[in-house]
C-alpha cells in the first residue's frame, strides 16, 4: 500500500460514506485520481465497497526503543587513554525498531509505538520508517529533544570494551509520555465513539439498529483492554529502566571511586594491575575520589585472591 492509499483508507475508515470527490479535496488531488485510489485500494482487497466498506487488516504493535548506534572497532589492541586508529559506523538501532524493521520486511504491517527526539537522528528514524511502511504515527516525539544515541568501543576482535548509552532526555520525558498516551488513548477512544455514532447514523437506512448496538458495546470493551495494556506496558517499562539505570551507575569509574576503589599509574601514566609491574623504591600515583596521593614504594608482595 502506498502512502497515498493509506492516508486515502485512513480518510475513509473515518468517514465511509465520503465522496470522491471530498476525498480529492482533502488529498488535493483530482477525482478522477482520487478513484484510481480507490480502485487500487477495492483490488487489494482494503475496501470492499460502497459505501466504503472496509476490511480492516490484521496488523502488529511493536512497543519498544529506538536509537541511533555508533559504534568503533579498533584495527589493533586498545590503547586506554589514547586515539586508536580503528573504523567507525552509525546504524539505527534499538530492540523495538530492528523487531519492526524485521517484522515489515518478512510484509507485515507494523505500527511501533516508541519515543525519539526532534534532531538529524530523529529524521534519520522517520525516513528509514517511512521506507519500510512503518506507522510511527502514535510515537512521541520529545521536541527539542535527542533521539537516545547507544555508543560502543570494541577492540580488534570485536569484543565490545566499552558503551555509553544517552537516553536521558528521553527518560526525563517518561512522565509526559505516560500522560500522553493517556490522552492519546482517551482521544483515540474518543474519536472512535464520535465516528461510531455518526455512521449509525447514516447506516440506519442499510444497517439494523442492533449491529449499532453491538459496536457500541465492543468500543466499551475496547477501551478497558487498551487502558489495562497500556498501563501494564507502561508499568513493565518504567521498571525495566529503573534497573537499566541502576546498572549504569554501577559501572560508572566516579561510583567506583567513590565506593573506595582507587586507581594507580605509575610516572609515565601507566595503569599498574600487578605486583610484577612495580619495584622497591619506584614512585607511583595512587587516584581516589577527591585526588591523587604520590607513593614510594618500599616492597611487593603477591597475594593469591580467594
Amino acid at each position: 500500500m502506498t502512502q497515498r492509499e493509506r492516508q486515502i483508507l485512513r480518510w475513509i475508515e473515518e468517514d465511509p460514506m465520503i465522496s470522491q470527490q471530498e476525498l480529492a479535496d482533502k488529498a488535493g488531488i483530482t477525482r478522477s485520481s482520487a478513484a484510481v485510489h480507490i480502485s487500487n485500494l477495492m483490488k487489494k482487497g482494503h475496501i470492499a465497497g460502497r459505501g466504503y466498506i472496509v476490511r480492516t487488516a490484521p496488523y502488529a504493535v511493536v512497543v519498544g526503543g529506538v536509537n541511533m548506534d555508533v559504534g568503533g572497532r579498533s584495527y589493533e589492541g586498545l590503547i586506554p587513554r589514547d586515539s586508536n586508529p580503528g573504523r567507525v559506523r552509525m546504524s539505527l538501532g534499538g530492540v523495538g525498531r530492528n523487531i519492526a524493521h524485521n517484522m515489515a520486511l518478512m510484509g507485515v504491517e507494523v505500527h511501533l509505538l516508541t519515543a525519539f527526539g526532534d534532531d538529524v537522528s530523529a529524521q534519520k528514524v522517520a525516513a528509514s520508517c517511512g521506507e519500510l511502511n512503518i506507522d510511527i504515527s502514535h510515537a512521541l516525539q520529545v521536541p527539542g529533544g535527542a533521539t537516545s544515541t547507544y555508543l560502543y568501543i570494541a577492540g580488534s576482535s570485536g569484543d565490545m570494551e566499552l558503551a555509553v548509552a544517552d537516553i536521558r532526555d528521553i527518560l526525563g520525558q517518561m512522565a509526559f509520555y505516560e500522560d500522553a498516551l493517556g490522552r492519546l488513548m482517551q482521544g483515540t477512544i474518543q474519536g472512535r465513539r464520535g465516528r461510531l455514532d455518526s455512521l449509525g447514523l447514516k447506516l440506519r437506512i442499510v444497517s439494523p439498529l442492533h449491529r449499532i448496538s453491538e459496536k457500541k458495546m465492543e468500543a466499551v470493551s475496547a477501551e478497558e483492554r487498551l487502558l489495562e495494556a497500556m498501563g501494564r506496558v507502561v508499568q513493565k517499562k518504567r521498571h525495566a529502566l529503573e534497573i537499566y539505570i541502576e546498572r549504569m551507575k554501577g559501572l560508572s569509574p566516579l561510583e567506583r571511586l567513590g565506593s573506595g576503589c582507587a586507581y594507580v599509574t605509575d610516572g609515565e601514566g601507566r595503569n599498574i594491575r600487578s605486583v610484577e609491574q612495580a619495584a622497591a623504591g619506584q614512585a607511583l600515583a595512587v587516584r581516589v575520589k577527591d585526588g591523587i596521593i604520590d607513593v614510594v614504594v618500599s616492597g611487593t608482595r603477591r597475594q593469591e585472591l580467594p
